[in-house]
């Protein structure tokens, strides 16, 4: 079916085929209709009068070298099903579906496992490799403009048919509980997880179920569950470092120092259980040389990522803390809160610089006065502007977030529509994690997608109302990183890529916290894409290169932080970035 092919007018073609006699062209005409609706009553009808016309069903969709499309692999399963082979049909659809994850599919599947004949006749074990493709291929499915729900909505059902209606072994259930957390459907993966418990208790069971209930934060029902694997596996390290792990996150720092000293007691040089120790020593006292030895520990192994998640739990920026802006115009929007909290009606409009700021500091401003209910807008005299000019782009530039007169700061971007803003603040308003504004900004951006990235920039520079319990600054920033995380993900290729063009030019624009939120993008990005690593490393190094001086620079703390992130700086870079980000933190 071309794109000027409606499916009707291919089921048409398919009904003049069959009517002259040709059955092969009409079952592939018929297969580009019923991958856009597997449903419609007629069609499937048509599949059947086909079929019933000829003398082998399978010999109209024969297997080609070059393979056959998506439709054709339904339709081949169709035939397989009607031949009784049961198997081989769920197998081809379960291809078709993965092939297709637009196409509702899989409804076939759950109308075939309903038939009594089907009971017991399917190989789970040799289903498995399609579940691991779906399990590989999710985050490209996710990135779909639909997210693939068509597909993925449909696996938790199938899973729960073919518990009821087949024999499963305990190494497929545990394959299903790992696709279906990913999904995620939490119900199904645990009724998966308690199945294969019951059929072949034992260690894998026993982690399965706590990492159910860990996905649903009941630390103590998964806690539990970790235990019990530790009964069957004793000198299980993983198991105790997942333990600490998880009672690190749910904030019981305590027993998470307890989980990892019993690792240490069995590895004692295990690098995870070492860095994840010195941390939780330094969160629970407060004492640095625990940071510092944790530091020279990840400088000493730059190749383990357990010790950077580490640094990063406790770092600014990459952990739980997102640092208040510096600038000392925000003075002004810091006291009209304090004097408006005390019941005092005080509204600061000017205000002498003797170097320009971040623009978004008017942005803050501005909604703090809007959600009080008052006009007004504020005025900044600058003695001077910070070389290079912190006004211009570092270098030439596609999507410009800000302009200047003179030292008037305007956005460059008209407002965005309602959905988007909408879209950032549901990430903006959860409690702040970049790594987990990064896996929900996958799942919103496919429906703006390339072609729609500036939707989600225009947000930066038009953020939504300021809600109640947030300061204006801090609500600009969580906005700015939020959106900038969703342009990263409206696509998945990088070089050349739309996503890359406007990350880069936002780190590359006119000065601003909008410059901070492009460089924490990137850098937890490189995390998730490490073949981008090399790219923002470069990026990074540049803008160090050609930071201005003079006045506060807003985003050069934050350019050392991410860049210390990276992988594969040399030594030297490292005990530069180390000294650097020092002289920073002392001002």
């Amino acid at each position: 079916m071309t794109a000027s092919t409606s499916p009707e007018q291919s089921a048409a073609q398919a009904l003049s085929a069959m009517d002259s006699g040709d059955l092969t062209t009409a079952v592939r005409h018929l297969s580009r209709a019923l991958l856009m609706d597997p449903h419609r009553a007629e069609w499937l009808a048509l599949l059947t009068h086909i079929m019933d016309s000829a003398e082998d069903p399978l010999a109209l969709v024969p297997l080609r070298s070059g393979g056959i499309s998506a439709g054709e692999m339904a339709v081949r399963a169709y035939a397989c099903h009607r031949k009784r082979r049961y198997h081989d049909a769920l197998d081809l659809l379960m291809q078709a579906a993965l092939a297709a994850p637009q196409s509702p599919l899989l409804d076939w599947a759950k109308m075939w496992l309903r038939k009594p004949e089907t009971a017991t006749s399917i190989n789970t074990g040799r289903l498995a490799p399609r579940f691991q493709a779906i399990l590989r291929e999710l985050p490209r499915i996710k990135a779909l403009a639909n997210g693939g729900a068509p597909l993925l909505v449909r696996l938790g059902p199938l899973v729960r048919r073919l518990r009821e209606t087949q024999v499963c072994d305990g190494a497929f259930l545990l394959l299903a509980v790992s696709l279906l957390r990913q999904l995620p459907d939490s119900k199904e993966a645990y009724e998966a997880a308690r199945e294969a418990h019951e059929l072949e208790p034992g260690h894998a069971s026993c982690v399965a179920l706590g990492e159910v209930y860990r996905d649903r934060e009941d630390w103590d029902r998964a806690a539990r569950w970790f235990q019990a694997a530790l009964d069957h596996q004793p000198d299980d390290v993983a198991t105790r470092l997942t333990l600490g792990d998880m009672l690190l996150a749910a904030n019981r720092p305590d027993e998470a120092e307890h989980w990892y000293r019993a690792a240490l007691s069995i590895d004692p040089q295990h690098p995870q259980g070492v860095s994840s120790l010195l941390a939780v020593r330094y969160e629970r006292t407060g004492d640095p040389s625990f940071k510092d030895e944790l530091e020279h520990f990840a400088l000493s192994h730059p190749e383990n990522a357990a010790a950077r998640a580490m640094i990063d739990r406790i770092s600014p920026y990459f952990g739980s803390w997102l640092p208040e802006p510096g600038e000392a115009s925000l003075r002004l929007v810091r006291l009209m809160v304090q004097k408006w909290e005390e019941g005092e009606d005080v509204r600061v409009e000017g205000m002498h610089l003797s170097s320009l700021e971040a623009p978004s500091v008017y942005l803050a401003h501005a909604l703090q006065l809007a959600r009080e209910g008052k006009g007004g807008r504020l005025k900044l005299d600058v003695e001077a502007v910070p070389r290079p000019d912190v006004r211009r782009p570092r270098v030439p530039v596609r999507y410009l977030l800000w302009r200047y007169r003179g030292t008037e700061p305007l956005p460059a971007l008209s407002e965005p529509p309602a959905r988007a803003s909408a879209a950032v603040t549901k990430i903006a308003a959860m409690p702040y994690g970049l790594k987990s504004w990064l896996a929900q900004a996958a799942n919103v951006a496919p429906q703006f997608g390339s072609g729609r990235i500036l939707e989600p920039l225009a947000v930066m520079v038009h953020p939504p109302p300021l809600p109640r319990g947030v300061t204006p600054w801090e609500w600009v920033q969580r906005v700015q990183i939020a959106a900038m995380l969703i342009a990263a993900k409206t696509e998945l290729g990088w070089r050349g890529s739309i996503r890359r063009q406007a990350l880069f030019d936002v780190a590359n624009g006119p000065l601003d916290w909008t410059t901070v939120a492009a460089i924490l993008a990137l850098s937890v990005l490189a995390d998730d894409e490490p073949e981008i690593a090399g790219d923002v490393a470069a990026l990074f190094n540049d803008m160090l290169r050609d930071a201005s001086e003079g006045g506060y620079i807003c985003h050069l703390h934050a350019l050392v932080v991410a860049n210390q992130r990276l992988p594969n700086l040399s030594q030297r870079m490292r005990l530069e970035l180390a000294q650097r980000r020092r002289e920073l933190e002392r001002g």
